[in-house]
């Protein structure tokens, strides 16, 4: 978990910094983050980035959104990963 963890956050770290906070690919890292968060017993931390991410999910994208049953299910969201071009 600790490395998951470690990951998740590369992985939303580089999601924000490239398609900005309000991006699905962006919001689909985060809530994979707050599993590993959870997982690693930092529930403060996690239910944070989760109640962030569920509100930007509705304003972005709807409230009705696949993401949002991921999520209140904890259900790990498979995203793609585009490796860089350069």
């Amino acid at each position: 978990p600790a490395s998951a963890v470690q990951i998740s956050a590369r992985a939303y770290e580089a999601a924000r910094a490239a398609r900005g906070e309000t991006h699905p690919d962006t919001l689909m890292a985060a809530a994979n983050q707050v599993l590993d968060l959870a997982a690693t017993g930092s529930a403060g931390a996690a239910d944070s980035l989760r109640q962030q991410a569920l509100e930007q999910i509705r304003s972005t994208l709807g409230t009705d959104h696949p993401m949002l049953t991921s999520i209140n299910e904890q259900i790990r969201i498979e995203c793609p990963v585009e490796p860089p071009s350069a």
